[in-house]
């Protein structure tokens, strides 16, 4: 999660520079200070790739890590389909033996997907959930923010996280 955080947090502070418009980016605002140090929690915290081998490794030294994962998303089995074949996958893909670091990055982002599915499914609203699993887990795999398929009804969605009730 360390190493999620690390990657959303320039992208989520710029999305809401953006809100803000040039407005944010004055240096009275404090929105130009977080904008400029969300990439640096990867510094503090350790680079991201070396976050995901580390990730990698344990998964590879310790069997226990590996399930103990493994057995928190299935703790979300049965509440969707398309999650619970990502699950599956996710398990086997756990299982083989990377020859290299350079399948982390991949990897722990596909992991960070899985557990922040299974949390929503678990805890969310069940829409937002939905929409989650077959927008990062499915077979489109979006990853940026704004880029849902323009079939699918948001509606209520929206309706929910607006402020102003209609």
């Amino acid at each position: 999660m360390k190493f999620w955080n690390c990657q959303r947090a320039p992208a989520f502070t710029y999305e809401c520079l953006q809100v803000h418009g040039g407005n944010g980016f004055i240096m009275e605002n404090p929105m130009a200070r977080l904008y400029r140090e969300a990439p640096l929690n990867s510094i503090w915290e350790g680079t991201s790739n070396m976050m995901c081998m580390d990730v990698l490794r344990a998964m590879q030294r310790d069997a226990n890590c590996r399930d103990a994962f493994v057995d928190e998303l299935r703790a979300s089995r049965g509440l969707n389909p398309v999650y619970d074949r990502s699950t599956d996958d996710r398990a086997d893909r756990l299982r083989a033996r990377y020859p290299d670091d350079g399948h982390a990055r991949a990897l722990v982002t596909r992991m960070a997907h899985a557990l922040q599915a299974a949390e929503m499914l678990r805890h969310g609203d069940a829409a937002a959930a939905g929409l989650f699993v077959r927008s990062r887990l499915g077979a489109d795999g979006i990853q940026v923010f704004g880029g849902l398929p323009s079939s699918e009804d948001l509606s209520r969605i929206v309706e929910r996280a607006s402020v102003i009730r209609h």
